[in-house]
């Protein structure tokens, strides 16, 4: 014990994960959040769980901590992690998501999918997205791309072009699939979309045809925010036609994944 509380140095330098795990439990605010680097920096499996708690912690530098040194501790904190997706507590799922996504281990992808589809809040739903960015494996992009097409397009978009490499979609058509979706582009996006037959463009063809119009925020020249619509009836009508003349095809989820090595 140091003269002013635990000698967290002292206790990381002898890795003594009981001694910090007891440290990250005290008062002193300043005492646990070294308590939940040291923890990090020794990476012992044994931490995990008192670090999954720290996520819940009030003060929200130590529960930043508490995630860097999740993902320190690498590939062994991945089970706990995915359960902590699940916490009612919707810092614990925004920051496991985080943790999840630096650590890159692809058996998270799943329960991140479906974080995104049952998750209600705005940040976790946006942590996840950056999350599955991260982790580059292409079973994301179909709910990616249904994403991109809605209120966190941009985001989704973000995410893509990571994926993009990992996936059956070159860049050039993803990065047409992002214009596609937004304001100032769609029109010669779709165009060059439609111009590129392959089972990838007739699913992509297939959700711009599915794009509803949507209300967006602008602002005017004194920074008062406006609202207006933006329409995609002439992008929709597009890629119908396309697909009218490509036989109509179904969508084909497999399409973006890329074929496995036998």
């Amino acid at each position: 014990m140091g003269l002013f509380g635990p000698n967290i140095k002292k206790m990381e330098a002898k890795r003594d994960v009981e001694g910090l795990v007891k440290a990250l439990k005290t008062k002193n605010e300043d005492v646990r959040r070294l308590a939940a680097a040291a923890l990090g920096n020794i990476g012992d499996v044994k931490a995990v769980e008192y670090l999954i708690e720290a996520l819940k912690n009030e003060e929200w530098s130590i529960q930043n901590i508490a995630a860097k040194s999740l993902y320190k501790i690498g590939e062994p904190s991945v089970e706990s992690l995915i359960e902590a997706l699940k916490d009612e507590n919707e810092d614990v799922r925004r920051l496991a998501a985080w943790s999840l996504g630096k650590i890159g281990d692809a058996r998270a992808v799943e329960p991140l999918l479906q974080l995104i589809k049952d998750d209600k809040n705005e940040f976790v739903r946006k942590g996840t997205i950056k999350a599955l960015g991260e982790i580059r494996d292409s079973r994301a992009v179909e709910s990616l791309l249904k994403i991109l097409f809605s209120s966190n397009g941009e985001l989704g978009g973000e995410a893509l072009l990571k994926i993009a490499p990992n996936s059956a979609i070159s860049k050039e058509i993803m990065q047409e699939t992002i214009y596609a979706s937004g304001r100032y582009k769609s029109f010669w996006a779709v165009e060059k979309l439609c111009s590129i037959k392959s089972p990838v463009t007739n699913n992509l063809l297939i959700l711009i045809s599915k794009k509803e119009d949507v209300m967006v925020t602008d602002h005017d020249e004194r920074g008062k925010p406006t609202e207006e619509l933006q329409e995609f009836s002439k992008e929709r009508q597009m890629a119908l036609n396309e697909l009218a003349r490509r036989g109509s095809p179904n969508y084909d989820s497999s399409a973006f994944l890329v074929p496995s090595k036998q």
